[in-house]
């Protein structure tokens, strides 16, 4: 089951947005057992507090969507939002979140150096590896190429890392799911994120595309991908 809560501007047009893409649409939150398979939004003009409160209590798994600028709402759909867009981006934004029995899973490589990425639910420092950083003909290179990745993932440490961050995942990611839970983000961060973690990024999201019931997208941050 997919349930949005969509509050902020356009919210006529956001309607017919949803119903023209099979969405169920209503005005309140859904009342009794509710079809696993559905895909329910609800609209709601300001204020929205008080039920995003109600939500809450009931343990209702929803993504929270704002659209247009911020209404000055405490606690409201702006301030708490798991997506903020226009109007005009709403199609693909309702899409990407339609009830699927796949799980989208977002494998990101990154530098300590720039921060750790705030959308992450897991994050693991991988910088217990040799640096290739410090091998003369490798540190002007990536862990998109051979050289780099046959270095990183030639260490007993990294193969020993890499089963294990599987494994957990497997375990997991279906309890996500049976939270209601569509997506999320593990990133993997070394010193400047341009081998260690690129290389592990990259192989660990080759494993897992493998599996039947993943999406699975990997992004090198400090690469620009």
């Amino acid at each position: 089951m997919s349930l949005l809560i969509l509050g902020g501007s356009d919210l006529g047009r956001a309607a017919e947005i949803l119903q023209e893409r099979g969405w169920a649409v209503f005005s309140g939150l859904p009342l009794g057992p509710i079809d696993p398979r559905s895909n329910l939004a609800v609209i709601r003009f300001p204020p929205v507090a008080e039920l995003l409160r109600t939500a809450d209590r009931q343990g209702l798994a929803y993504q929270l969507i704002h659209l247009g600028p911020d209404d000055g709402e405490p606690e409201g759909t702006y301030q708490r939002a798991h997506h903020r867009a226009a109007v005009d981006g709403l199609p693909a934004l309702v899409d990407s979140l339609r009830t699927s029995d796949r799980f989208r899973l977002q494998i990101m490589s990154f530098g300590f150096k720039a921060g750790i990425p705030a959308q992450a639910q897991w994050v693991f420092d991988v910088r217990f590896l040799d640096n290739p950083y410090w091998i003369p003909e490798l540190k002007a290179l990536t862990g998109l190429e051979a050289a780099v990745e046959e270095y990183v993932l030639g260490q007993a440490p990294a193969v020993t890392f890499m089963a294990t961050i599987e494994s957990l995942l497997v375990q997991v990611i279906p309890e996500f799911k049976a939270h209601g839970k569509v997506e999320a983000t593990i990133a993997l961060g070394c010193t400047g994120g341009r081998h260690r973690s690129v290389a592990l990024a990259a192989s660990l999201g080759s494993r897992l595309s493998a599996k039947p019931d993943l999406d699975v997208e990997v992004r090198h941050r400090e690469l620009g991908g």
